[in-house]
């Protein structure tokens, strides 16, 4: 279960106070939190679509997909304490943030292609033990956990935690910014969120993700599929779908020879 505080990155931007620190102006528009987290993603992308198509590589490099997920979540551990420890509230300290996001995010594509070879090997292991393959059952039960934990219990447990808890409120704006009506006319200036959500917001941006990241790790030692044994597995399959094709072959003849076609 991923930990999902119900802060998004919007949030984080506009209610801790980056957008003040990356006071950027194009064409005398001032950036506000949205263009921030915009050119955030697009900057941090270029190195993830640069070594996408070398993450089989990558993991061949380092001996085994369970190894590139170790090193991806080694990765996060270290780059997540870099920043949670550095903070936010200076632009050098917005630039080191986005810095180690983008190795977090590159090493997470890496570490995308890793489960999914895992997940291949899993199958082909069950094949191999049972003669049955389970790719059908897991995508239903995968799709069910989603759904109920991923999606409902977890996401709604951690939203009712910022909302009732640290008093996390949407409407209550960025201290000080203008409420505007519909037509645009200045009616008031927004409160501001509340001194105990400031607090702990970038705990829950920074430092929750890291306990997430830290059982995974863990979790990843009880995964032992030695290289030795998945060419095993590899090369045992292989020939029995090569036994199984000569047989459907020498039925096929034999039908043939007698007269006796498929229906």
């Amino acid at each position: 279960m991923a930990i999902n505080p119900g802060v998004n990155e919007e949030d984080f931007f506009r209610f801790s106070g980056v957008e003040d620190v990356v006071n950027l102006n194009i064409a005398g528009t001032r950036v506000r939190g949205e263009t921030v987290r915009f050119i955030r993603d697009n900057v941090v992308s270029i190195p993830i679509n640069v070594l996408a198509p070398f993450a089989i590589k990558i993991i061949q490099g380092v001996g085994s997909p369970r190894n590139a997920m170790l090193l991806h979540e080694s990765v996060g551990m270290v780059c997540g304490t870099a920043r949670a420890a550095v903070g936010i509230h200076t632009m050098p300290r917005v630039l080191f943030h986005w810095s180690m996001e983008m190795f977090i995010r590159t090493f997470g594509r890496v570490n995308q292609t890793a489960e999914r070879i895992i997940q291949l090997e899993m199958f082909d292991y069950v094949e191999w033990k049972t003669g049955r393959r389970s790719e059908g059952a897991t995508a239903a039960i995968n799709g069910i956990k989603r759904k109920m934990i991923t999606d409902g219990i977890d996401a709604a447990s951690w939203r009712l935690f910022a909302y009732h808890v640290l008093g996390f409120r949407p409407a209550l704006g960025v201290a000080g910014e203008a409420i505007r009506d519909g037509q645009g006319n200045v009616i008031g200036t927004a409160p501001g969120q509340g001194e105990r959500y400031m607090r702990y917001m970038p705990i829950l941006y920074l430092w929750l993700p890291m306990l997430n990241v830290s059982v995974a790790w863990l979790s990843r030692f009880f995964y032992r599929y030695p290289n030795e044994l998945r060419d095993q597995v590899e090369a045992d399959l292989a020939e029995r779908r090569r036994l199984v094709e000569e047989e459907k072959t020498r039925l096929e003849e034999t039908r043939e020879s007698v007269g006796v076609g498929f229906d």
